[in-house]
């Protein structure tokens, strides 16, 4: 595999102090990169050796030299760069900004030429812009505004694109448009792409391999499946961040959970949870207990449920049943047994079917005992029954037994966990 970058034992400078120490990574040529960690961490630092605007030592390889040793030409025919702020205060149209990526391969004071013309409308069509061109672009959107420099890295005709977090300060819409057209240009023309990201869920959506940074050092490299799980993304954040795969796009799910900061009532200190999945709406429930710092187990789920891959990336002791599978006599047995250890069973409001009814029963069992179960019914038990009538008694039978936590999403359940608040009056 080519490297369109590399690095060994990289030590950047900024006025004379060391901000990166000892890098070792790289970037393969025709990848999408992404290049994550923490503000403070260096990320700008690095692009800005990379751009040979900063004192460096040892090995920076760019395309096989080094950017201290490259004309300032040559790197801009060699790398082009997208930058955070894409504020523009000048009356440009959207065309003249787009012709100055072409200063690299024409001079200051040359002409565009036909070929020159070619490329501009080019990247003006890919970039969704020619609607647009004769506009000023102190006219645009913050996202228009983010085609057009795009377009006009494109122009440069680089070999290696640098973005520094292309989507920040975007809607939802405007930030996939965005990474549309960057994962277009990599398809068509082979451009390789290093992209800053804050959005760990674009990174793993259109990036095919990651670079970690954290207090100035590589914590991780490497393709995407293997830096994007759990473990590295805590450690390199500092936070619990749960990787959920197997969602129905076919990638990574992130929900960052940090532990301790939903506040606990002292009630609740202590408390051992468990909590009944079934699909997927367990999910937020083990979420909040773990933020909580509450001990949680899970009852029987089966491989596949989204709720099985949140179990098993937070680490709790559940019961895996095959996928489809039915809760058996031994399933059955080992789930009452955890549920006997618990102090507080938490009932989500889960699709029944004849599958997992023995759960709804041994709930029913516990909170005769005296056990607390609370349990949510929103929505309503008729409209996810699928065991019969029989089921409807069951559930009408523990619903008199049992504690109704209030539905108002998650902020409803964690006010549940959390203290009164004091009154001013």
């Amino acid at each position: 595999m080519t490297m369109i970058l590399q690095a060994e034992n990289l030590t950047v400078f900024r006025q004379q102090s060391a901000v990166l120490e000892n890098l070792d990574f790289v970037v393969p040529e025709s990848s999408i990169c992404a290049l994550l960690g923490p503000n403070g961490s260096g990320k700008s630092t690095l692009i800005s050796a990379v751009l040979g605007l900063l004192e460096y030592n040892g090995t920076l390889n760019l395309m096989g030299k080094s950017p201290r040793s490259m004309s300032g030409t040559d790197i801009a025919r060699t790398v082009a760069l997208v930058p955070q702020d894409t504020g523009a205060s000048f009356g440009f149209t959207v065309t003249q900004v787009v012709e100055m990526g072409r200063l690299p391969h024409r001079g200051l004071f040359g002409g565009m030429g036909a070929s020159g013309r070619q490329v501009v409308d080019n990247a003006l069509d890919v970039c969704e812009l020619k609607n647009l061109r004769h506009r000023d672009i102190c006219s645009l959107s913050g996202g228009e505004r983010q085609r057009v420099f795009i377009a006009r890295a494109m122009v440069q005709e680089p070999r290696f694109l640098i973005m520094d977090e292309p989507t920040s300060n975007l809607d939802v819409s405007m930030a996939v448009r965005i990474m549309e057209v960057i994962r277009t240009l990599n398809r068509e023309t082979g451009t390789t792409v290093l992209v800053v990201f804050h959005d760990l869920g674009l990174a793993a959506a259109y990036c095919d391999h990651a670079i970690c940074l954290k207090e100035g050092r590589a914590a991780a490299q490497g393709p995407s499946s293997s830096v994007m799980n759990s473990l590295t993304l805590s450690r390199v954040f500092d936070t619990d961040i749960l990787v959920r795969e197997g969602n129905t796009l076919g990638m990574p799910g992130f929900a960052v959970v940090p532990l301790g900061s939903v506040p606990l009532s002292g009630d609740f200190q202590g408390q051992r949870f468990h909590v009944i999945p079934g699909g997927g709406s367990a999910g937020p429930y083990m979420m909040s207990l773990r933020a909580a710092g509450c001990p949680v187990t899970c009852g029987p789920v089966s491989e596949g449920d989204a709720d099985f891959f949140l179990a098993r990336d937070m680490g709790l002791e559940f019961i895996t049943l095959e996928p489809f599978g039915s809760i058996g006599e031994r399933e059955c047995r080992i789930h009452e047994e955890m549920i006997f250890r618990s102090d507080i069973v938490v009932l989500p409001p889960i699709p029944v079917g004849e599958r997992n009814l023995s759960s709804i029963s041994l709930c029913l069992e516990a909170a005769r005992s005296g056990k607390r179960v609370w349990y949510c019914n929103h929505p309503p038990f008729e409209s996810r029954n699928f065991a019969g009538a029989g089921a409807c008694k069951l559930f009408n039978e523990l619903s008199s037994a049992a504690t109704s936590i209030p539905f108002s999403g998650l902020p409803g359940f964690l006010s549940c966990l959390s203290p009164p608040q004091s009154s001013n009056d």
